[in-house]
């Protein structure tokens, strides 16, 4: 009764959130409050800042990890590891000095990609994170008080990959969805449990919610493949089978119309999968994109990412590599203003043109020092955050001012 009760609530609220789906996000909105921004596409709608010149603002010490920086109005916020603690850390944006700091026991993890991994998301004053051993807590915004927290491997029965939890809350309406092998959704303000769903493995991937003929759906990348749930029933709309090696499934799903994008590392690949009124059935599969960590962006039919150590642009409709660019290792990127905002895996801030025709740069930044940078780097409001493995963050102003 008390389930149903929930679930009852949760769809009056998805009708009230309906309106505010990804796809429907204010253009004039530069925060980047969640993991691949609003709409969890990695991409960014703000323009006009100057990609030439990024200017060094700040630096700031936060403890290892591999969480992307979120920011909101004038802070910015991201997790680190130190004295086996987590901590969460909320940063002034303008000059890098810590406003508020909360932490919890933890453990390091694997030598190599120890620290926390999630990236929190901050909605409504409050701040969401998960750790790499499946502790959801939620934090008051403004000075960091806990407000709640849930153990995700009792609550949902969740049993972690052989490097932890790493996918990211997302919020959505009144609920934050998220994926621990069990993907689930609970209610942001109380913490309660909404719904869950089988356990489909842990993989490393994070969730993304999107409309799809008038039904808000969420597409997830598990340990075993592709799997795409109605959000208002929890059934499985469709699923795609895929393996990769350990499981290692981290790249976030894109969705495109009618068509969804993935890949993964260990020379597994890519494929695009179209929804059918009876599943899902594939476009094209091939080895040509092979996204270890990072996930791609997708401008004009076009996508940009990187295939194991290279940066590449492909054309989506047909799996056909447009051109390739070396040099950058095992990077990350974001879109914005039809600029490729990238960070090298040695901690460069490369700012380059999004054109199918040819790579062309049009700055580099020794941003951080670090041979292990896979964390994306974020744009919002004219500043760029980096983050390297080892806690270091660095905000570049490229407002142009």
């Amino acid at each position: 009764m008390q389930q149903h009760l929930a679930i009852l609530t949760y769809l009056i609220a998805l009708l009230a959130a309906t309106c505010q789906t990804p796809a429907q996000t204010s253009p004039l909105s530069h925060d980047w409050p969640q993991w691949r921004g609003p709409n969890v596409d990695g991409i960014s709608h703000e323009a006009g800042w100057d990609a030439a010149n990024p200017r060094e603002l700040w630096r700031a010490q936060v403890g290892p990890g591999h969480p992307a920086v979120s920011v909101v109005g004038d802070r910015a916020y991201t997790l680190g590891y130190r004295d086996s603690r987590d901590y969460v850390v909320c940063l002034n944006v303008a000059s890098g000095e810590t406003v508020w700091e909360t932490s919890y026991p933890s453990e390091f993890g694997n030598a190599d990609y120890g620290g926390p991994a999630a990236t929190p998301a901050v909605s409504n004053g409050k701040v969401y994170t998960i750790s790499r051993h499946g502790l959801l807590h939620c934090w008051n915004a403004r000075n960091g008080k806990s407000l709640w927290q849930r153990d995700l491997r009792k609550t949902l029965g969740a049993t972690p990959g052989s490097f932890g939890f790493s996918g990211s809350p997302v919020v959505h309406g009144n609920v934050v969805f998220i994926d621990v092998g069990v993907v689930a959704a609970i209610n942001r303000t109380t913490g309660a449990l909404i719904w869950k769903t089988a356990n489909h493995g842990a993989g490393y991937s994070t969730p993304v919610p999107f409309k799809f003929r008038n039904r808000l759906l969420l597409a997830t990348f598990p340990a075993k493949g592709l799997i795409v749930i109605n959000v208002a029933n929890q059934k499985l709309v469709a699923q795609y089978p895929w393996t990769t090696y350990y499981d290692i499934n981290v790249a976030t799903p894109i969705v495109s119309g009618t068509k969804i994008f993935i890949s993964s590392g260990y020379n597994t690949g890519a494929a695009l999968v179209e929804l059918t009124p009876s599943g899902a059935k594939r476009v094209w599969q091939n080895k040509a994109m092979r996204n270890h960590m990072a996930t791609c962006v997708l401008r004009d039919g076009k996508l940009y990412g990187f295939d194991e150590g290279q940066l590449k642009c492909m054309d989506l409709a047909t799996g056909e590599p447009l051109w390739t660019q070396r040099g950058m290792g095992k990077g990350s990127l974001m879109l914005a203003d039809e600029k490729l905002i990238i960070m090298t895996t040695k901690g460069e801030l490369v700012i380059a043109q999004a054109s199918s025709e040819q790579y062309t740069e049009l700055s580099r930044t020794n941003a951080v020092d670090s041979q292990n940078t896979w964390t994306m780097p974020v744009l919002s409001n004219g500043r760029i955050f980096c983050r390297s493995d080892k806690g270091d963050v660095a905000c570049f102003d490229v407002s142009g001012k």
